[in-house]
């Protein structure tokens, strides 16, 4: 692999664990009004 290869490999890594890590926070927020959450104890946000 060329070397010119590993920053951008590096960068789309990190961006798609990023928009992963966003699309669970933005499930996670969506559902909580639905259904109580087993760990959420006492927090109302």
């Amino acid at each position: 692999m060329p070397l010119q290869l590993m920053p951008l490999l590096t960068f789309s890594c990190c961006y798609s664990l990023l928009i992963v890590n966003f699309a669970i926070n933005f499930v996670m927020k969506a559902e909580r009004p639905h259904k109580k959450a087993p760990y959420g104890k006492g927090e109302n946000l």
